[in-house]
């Protein structure tokens, strides 16, 4: 039966799917053409923009009430919230697979498979739209296409909170263990771990924060009217 509800999703999503297919292409080819971009630039962006794509989808789903049809078939709201989350994990690893096939194809440019899915590369990029999904997504089911400004508008008030205690020179080294300290750390924790053991922890990070994300989004959605 999930699959059945896989199945609404895309056909419920049709249009915004194709928008997607175009502004995942445009990332891919725009940026390395153009911009002269490296693939690690492109996974970057290309992450920014699919950890706000499915989150969209999923509001657009709401302002035109597309949850009732979804909610008409003969599932618990478990599994549609199951569902949703697989609908989002395919277009994540949709979208990282055809970002990675037309760097590979771009012509004047001879990116090595290494250089476009290395392992570093790949775990970085699920973490980073992982983690943006897991917050997005409870507040999309609460609050339908408010919960995305309501998540823009955290991060706008957190930054300015940031810079104002900064210039109070109230918080200087907190920042500095931010962009500083804290990729040192990361990058010492790889290296004593080893590679294979850090990406295996990135990625249970990464299940970990899905699996709690779920079990809110569930637990509102079991709440919901609709």
């Amino acid at each position: 039966m999930i699959s059945h509800i896989l199945r609404s999703e895309f056909i419920l999503n049709k249009k915004v799917l194709l928008m997607f297919l175009v502004m995942v292409v445009a990332l891919a080819v725009i940026y390395p053409l153009l911009l002269d971009a490296s693939p690690k630039v492109v996974l970057g962006a290309s992450a920014v923009y699919l950890s706000f794509f499915p989150a969209s989808a999923l509001a657009r789903q709401s302002k035109f009430k597309a949850d009732v049809v979804i909610c008409s078939l003969p599932v618990t709201r478990n599994k549609l919230v199951i569902g949703k989350y697989l609908f989002t994990a395919l277009l994540f690893c949709g979208g990282l697979v055809l970002i990675s096939c037309i760097l590979l194809a771009l012509p004047g440019r001879q990116y090595a498979l290494a250089d476009v899915l290395s392992a570093d590369r790949v775990v970085n990029f699920l973490f980073a739209v992982g983690a943006a999904s897991a917050l997005l997504i409870p507040l999309i089911l609460r609050f339908g296409f408010t919960g995305i400004l309501i998540f823009v508008l955290g991060l706008n008030v957190l930054t300015v909170i940031l810079f104002v205690l900064t210039y109070l020179k109230l918080i200087g080294n907190l920042l500095d263990f931010f962009f500083r300290g804290l990729p040192a750390a990361v990058a010492s924790l790889r290296n004593a771990m080893g590679a294979p053991w850090y990406h295996l922890l990135v990625l249970l990070a990464t299940c970990l924060l899905w699996g709690a994300s779920m079990v809110i989004s569930q637990k509102i959605y079991a709440r919901k009217e609709l």
